[in-house]
């Protein structure tokens, strides 16, 4: 994800895009961990949540580094995975979506997916992150095509792992 999704409510009580993450890190018992991929480092500094210790996050400046591999070792990998891709952490060489969106390629994304997904007890994988609505139509079009051709790509290479 582009961006931490763990922001204050707009609205107390009800969650939305922007604060998910930090209402499930808060409230539910059941998580051992939260890996947070891809957002920048100065937004990573803006998250204040109650059990920050079972947050861990690789900033996009530490994976266009290739620096955090130490945090590898901090990843629990004997518990089920649920994985939530947002597609706003890719380059808009390979996908247009509604929000401000990062710089990876789908070929970093699919390295760095293949870590959890090797090996590991996968329990669902949801991937969000579409074009705009209100463009015009021409432009649009092509960005629903270009959005569709990621989508296949990443449902095949999950596939791939999870014997679909």
């Amino acid at each position: 994800d582009h961006h931490t999704d763990m922001q204050k409510p707009m609205v107390e009580g009800m969650t939305s895009c922007g604060d998910w993450a930090a209402q499930v890190i808060e409230q539910n018992e059941n998580l051992e961990q939260l890996i947070l991929v891809g957002a920048s480092e100065a937004d990573i500094q803006q998250i204040n949540v109650k059990n920050q210790s079972k947050l861990i996050t690789f900033s996009a400046e530490e994976l266009r580094n290739n620096s955090g591999r130490e945090k590898l070792d901090l990843i629990e990998t004997d518990v089920p995975f649920y994985i939530s891709i947002d597609k706003d952490i890719l380059d808009k060489h390979y996908i247009e979506t509604n929000w401000s969106q990062g710089h990876m390629s789908l070929g970093m994304l699919e390295h760095l997916l293949k870590f959890f997904l090797k090996d590991k007890k996968i329990i669902g994988v949801d991937i969000c992150g579409e074009c705009q609505i209100g463009l015009p139509f021409p432009e649009y079009i092509e960005a629903e095509e270009k959005n569709a051709e990621t989508n296949i790509e990443l449902y095949e290479y999950i596939g791939r792992y999870m014997g679909k």
